[in-house]
C-alpha cells in the first residue's frame, strides 16, 4: 500500500504508456515490497507525466506557484507528498477531495447565480486539509528519475504508439 512514506530506494520508473521498467527485477517475482514500489513508480509516473505538462504550459502562459489535489487518490499523503516532490510544487490536499468535483461544480452554478460575486472568491469556500511542501532531500533523486523519465519515453515513442494503435483495434 502507499500509506507511509517515499521509498527512495526504489530503482522502478513508471512510465506514460504504463509500463515499468525495472533494470534490477524480472516482474515475474512480485512480493509486498516490490508491490508497494510498483504502487508507488505508477504514481511517480503519473508525477512526472504531471511535471512535463506543467513545463509546456508554464512556458506558454504563467508559472504556476501550487497545486491542488483532488480525488481519491488525494486521500494518500505519500502521493501528495510524491507530487510535491517531483513538481518542486506546494501541493494543497483539499478537504474531502472525492467530493471536489461536484463542490466546484457547485460553487460554479453559485457564482453565475449570483451568491458569489466572481470567479476569484470560489477559493474562499475551499478547506485545504494539508499542504506538502518539496522535501529537498528527494529533488535531486526525482531530477535525475525525470530526465530518464523523458529519454525513456523519446526511446520508446514509436513501440508506444504501435501498441496504443494496436490495442485500438481490439
Amino acid at each position: 500500500s502507499l500509506d507511509s512514506k517515499v521509498d527512495s530506494r526504489s530503482q522502478l520508473i513508471g512510465h506514460p504508456a504504463g509500463y515499468v521498467v525495472n533494470p534490477r527485477r524480472p516482474l515475474g517475482s512480485l512480493d509486498s515490497l516490490f508491490g508497494s514500489l510498483l504502487l508507488q513508480s505508477g504514481n511517480e509516473g503519473i508525477a512526472f507525466n504531471t511535471r512535463w505538462a506543467m513545463e509546456t504550459l508554464e512556458n506558454l502562459y504563467w508559472p504556476v506557484g501550487e497545486l491542488g489535489m483532488v480525488g481519491g487518490g488525494a486521500k494518500s499523503d505519500v502521493w501528495c507528498q510524491i507530487m510535491a516532490d517531483v513538481t518542486n510544487r506546494r501541493i494543497n490536499q483539499v478537504d474531502r477531495p472525492q467530493q471536489a468535483g461536484a463542490k466546484g461544480i457547485a460553487l460554479l452554478a453559485s457564482m453565475t447565480l449570483g451568491y458569489i460575486p466572481k470567479f476569484e472568491d470560489i477559493k474562499n469556500f475551499t478547506r485545504i486539509r494539508r499542504q506538502f511542501v518539496p522535501n529537498p532531500q528527494n529533488r535531486k533523486l526525482y531530477d535525475d528519475r525525470f530526465r530518464e523519465f523523458k529519454t525513456i519515453y523519446r526511446q520508446n515513442r514509436k513501440m508506444y504508439a504501435r501498441l496504443n494503435r494496436d490495442s485500438m483495434k481490439r
